[in-house]
């Protein structure tokens, strides 16, 4: 999952580049439902290929909103990255104790289907962030 999210990554970099940070976001979150979701529903065999996929698109995000933080806060880098990485950490050790909780008691795939569909949450929120300048570049 890691090793597919810094492709992502840096795939991400250069769609953003081309497309716009918010849209690149949007379609990273959209997409990274769908694999989620088929994580919960695939056969424990096979769960490596969508975990993959769901690592590559979930985990590119990341850098982008942490470049759209630098967009809406340009005089106080170190504050944005902070809050977006303060944020992030904070969440994921708040709620991850709490999804393992349920998962003791629902079972996993209850637990992860209901978790696939929190990106759409996400993807709401980003909607509502100022789109960013798209850079036209010469070199393909």
């Amino acid at each position: 999952m890691l090793l597919a999210g810094a492709v992502g990554m840096v795939s991400a970099g250069v769609m953003a580049s081309r497309m716009g940070k918010r849209r690149v976001v949007m379609m990273l979150l959209l997409s990274s439902t769908m694999f989620a979701y088929l994580t919960a529903i695939t056969q424990p065999q096979y769960v490596l290929v969508p975990v993959s996929l769901f690592g590559l698109v979930a985990l590119a995000a990341h850098p982008l909103l942490v470049a759209i933080s630098h967009d809406m806060l340009p005089n106080n880098l170190g504050f944005a990255s902070a809050l977006i990485y303060g944020f992030t950490f904070g969440m994921v050790n708040v709620v991850v104790p709490m999804i393992g909780l349920a998962m003791d008691v629902y079972g996993y795939a209850p637990v992860f289907t209901v978790v696939a569909f929190l990106p759409l949450v996400s993807a709401a929120l980003v909607s509502r962030l100022p789109a960013s300048k798209v850079s036209l570049s010469t070199a393909n």
